[in-house]
């Protein structure tokens, strides 16, 4: 199962203000899933979103390294598995 995260645990650790996070989601940028009606962000989904938009002096490969994704309990899907149909870059 991939792991979720929330809006506000996301910006935590990307180091971002929750409104960043939402403002990317809302321009189409940052995909994200609906679980029971709650926004979340997928792991890979993230990591191609950093892919794509990271500047050129970020290096993704450290940061991923540093970033410690599994540690992040709060931000996971409660054992919700995401069926990938459910994926949607709208609003």
């Amino acid at each position: 199962m991939q792991q979720l995260y929330t809006t506000e645990t996301l910006a935590e650790l990307l180091q971002v203000s929750p409104r960043t996070i939402r403002r990317e989601r809302k321009e189409g940028r940052l995909p994200f899933v609906r679980v029971r009606g709650q926004l979340r962000y997928r792991e890979s989904d993230v990591r191609s979103y950093l892919e794509r938009n990271a500047s050129m002096s970020l290096d993704t490969d450290t940061f991923a390294s540093q970033a410690n994704w599994g540690d992040h309990s709060a931000a996971r899907g409660a054992g919700v598995e995401v069926d990938p149909g459910e994926h949607s870059a709208g609003s």
